[in-house]
Parts: C-alpha cells; sequence; structure tokens
C-alpha cells in the first residue's frame, strides 16, 4: 500500500446524511456514513455552502483515523487542493 486516498465527501440530502468516501492504492476502499435524522430539508445557498467546507474539513479529520491504519508513504487528495 503506497498510498491512502480522500475520495469524496458530500451531503446527500435525500437521506440526511455525510458521506465521507476513502480508499488505499491497493482497491480497498470504503464511505463512513453519518446520519442526522431530524436536519432542515432545505437549505440556503449560504448553509450549503457553509456545510460544503464543513464537510470538507471533516473529511480530513476523520481520514486520519484510517490513515493510520497502514500509515501508506502517500496521501492523494482527490476531491479537493490544499494550500
Amino acid at each position: 500500500m503506497d498510498a491512502f486516498i480522500f475520495k469524496s465527501a458530500r451531503y446527500d440530502q435525500s437521506l440526511n446524511q455525510i458521506e465521507l468516501c476513502y480508499a488505499y492504492q491497493n482497491g480497498l476502499a470504503f464511505t463512513e456514513v453519518l446520519h442526522f435524522p431530524n436536519a432542515k430539508s432545505v437549505l440556503s445557498d449560504a448553509e450549503k455552502t457553509a456545510l460544503d467546507k464543513a464537510i470538507r474539513q471533516l473529511h480530513l479529520a476523520a481520514g486520519i483515523s484510517y490513515y493510520k491504519a497502514y500509515c501508506p508513504k502517500n496521501i492523494i487528495i482527490e476531491n479537493m487542493s490544499l494550500s
């Protein structure tokens, strides 16, 4: 395993859940799902923007635990760029 991959992160409004997708370069892939059963059903544009930013940060923070399972020497972030 040479790399851990941050694949995607999104909010599925129809299911009220956040999906955080990760993979290892060897092909092992998995998704962490966080459910919010009483979430608002309609979000304003500003709320959607703020939620998207928060989800991207959550994706990075939560992924560290999965990275540590094997500690590959490379990290690939497919869904955003970092400065």
